[in-house]
């Protein structure tokens, strides 16, 4: 069996949904293959963004992906003064994750220039599920017009790591 696709994107999360939807909003025609590596689109880190308890205060790179206990008692105590019920609330689950971050902390967004017709939309952690929407229009318009209308994302371009052109987040926790 042999496919073709116009547009191959590598990730059925949310923001690779994003990507898969407007660059077919725009172009109906073209043919476009949504890959992820679940069994069902949005299953993967992505189904684990949406909700819980969030405490990667201190995140440092690097593989580990236990949970930290240490932070729930103050999220939890705090939550417990606001809704005094929350005091008997239990945690049911818990999953610590490998944080996709860049070394500036800022999503990376564009063409890969070193390889022709690749581009990327990567490293926005649990930000990119809040910015899923305005990535897709972003990567669809780079895709079909070679360059990004809506606004300018020459911040987040991958080149940038090469260039030594980092700008830390002034908004980390």
């Amino acid at each position: 069996m042999t496919a073709t696709a116009d547009v191959l994107v590598i990730g059925g999360g949310i923001i690779g949904g994003s990507v898969a939807f407007h660059l077919l909003a725009r172009e109906p025609r073209l043919r476009v293959t949504l890959l992820e590596r679940e069994a069902e689109t949005g299953t993967g880190s992505t189904s684990k963004a949406t909700g819980g308890v969030r405490t990667d205060k201190d995140i440092k790179p690097g593989l580990d992906a236990t949970v930290d206990w240490e932070p729930f008692a103050a999220v939890f105590g705090a939550a417990a003064r606001r809704v005094p019920p929350l005091a008997e609330a239990k945690v049911m689950r818990a999953y610590a994750g490998i944080p996709d971050l860049t070394p500036d902390y800022h999503g990376t967004l564009g063409p890969a220039r070193q390889a022709p017709g690749f581009y990327v939309a990567y490293g926005f952690s649990g930000h990119g599920f809040m910015h899923a929407p305005a990535i897709g229009i972003l990567m669809a318009e780079v895709v079909l017009d070679g360059r990004a209308s809506s606004m300018d994302i020459d911040a987040l371009s991958l080149d940038r790591f090469g260039a030594g052109h980092l700008r830390a987040e002034a908004n980390m926790f």
